[in-house]
């Protein structure tokens, strides 16, 4: 191809370009803000106040358990359906033990309260975690039943770190 017919098509190519994407649907943002504005409103049609509304369908369950790491730290880690509910006392509801012994400390909640971390763990070590039936959702949903799962630590990996870059 020659370089004026091979221009000619590059310009050809970029102006169509252009144009396409200027024919877009316009009505996409100012449906997208009325929307938001339906939202903050309340009034709208039933699918936005279905969005807004919380789910009381989604069954409660323990998704996973594991360890995870929590501010950086090893920590067991359990992970929800749904949202549990905050002011439960989760010390007797999901109990911890090490060899048959209780494990006391606490159990720190995520900031969408669907994960919760145990971060006072030993590494090479199995966990014992018994769920109560009582444990409920923030929808007022409890689980299935009690249960029992296992948790094995790994072990610390050595790390070097230089604090400086040397001279």
């Amino acid at each position: 191809m020659s370089y004026r017919l091979r221009l000619l098509v590059a310009g050809v190519g970029l102006c169509l370009a252009l144009l396409l994407t200027g024919c877009g649907d316009e009505s996409d943002d100012s449906s997208a803000s009325e929307a938001s504005s339906e939202q903050k409103s309340g009034q709208g049609s039933s699918q936005t106040a279905t969005v807004s509304q919380p789910d009381t369908l989604t069954p409660f369950n323990v998704l996973s358990v594991y360890q995870g790491t929590y501010d950086n730290a090893p920590a067991l880690q359990i992970n929800f359906s749904r949202p549990i509910k905050r002011d439960q006392d989760l010390e007797q509801l999901i109990q911890i033990s090490l060899n048959n012994t209780p494990q006391d400390g606490g159990w720190v909640i995520s900031d969408d309260n669907r994960r919760i971390y145990y971060p006072y763990i030993e590494p090479e070590q199995v966990y014992e975690v018994t769920f109560s039936s009582d444990l409920m959702a923030d929808n007022g949903r409890s689980l299935g039943g009690s249960f029992k799962k296992q948790v094995k630590t790994s072990a610390i990996e050595r790390q070097l770190r230089f604090l400086s870059q040397g001279s």
